[in-house]
């Protein structure tokens, strides 16, 4: 039977913008999976917190940058929207395991 190798994530994702590109592992560290994605959430969540921080400002005239305020709330809609396809293709991996004969 052929071994299932580990897979890294976090570059694949810290180029969609879901992580920052500061949290690659080290040479002999491989982060699990729920590290990946707990990570990948934090950040999304971040990011959702900078677009709200940035309308705040703008509304309340500490910023006058429409173009920054715009672009954090795509920055934060995109990522969010890549964590829920993410989301969405491990339970269907999940399911497809699940109906496997054993």
């Amino acid at each position: 039977m052929k071994q299932i190798s580990l897979i890294d994530l976090k570059p694949v994702l810290a180029n969609q913008l879901i992580l920052p590109p500061s949290s690659s592992p080290k040479k002999d560290e491989v982060p699990s999976f729920g590290e990946v994605i707990r990570e990948a959430i934090q950040r999304v969540d971040d990011l959702q917190a900078t677009a709200d921080q940035n309308l705040q400002d703008f509304i309340t005239n500490k910023s006058r940058d429409l173009h920054e305020v715009m672009i954090s709330w795509e920055k934060a809609d995109t990522s969010l929207r890549l964590l829920m396809q993410v989301r969405s293709k491990i339970l269907e991996a999940y399911q497809e395991i699940m109906r496997m004969p054993v």
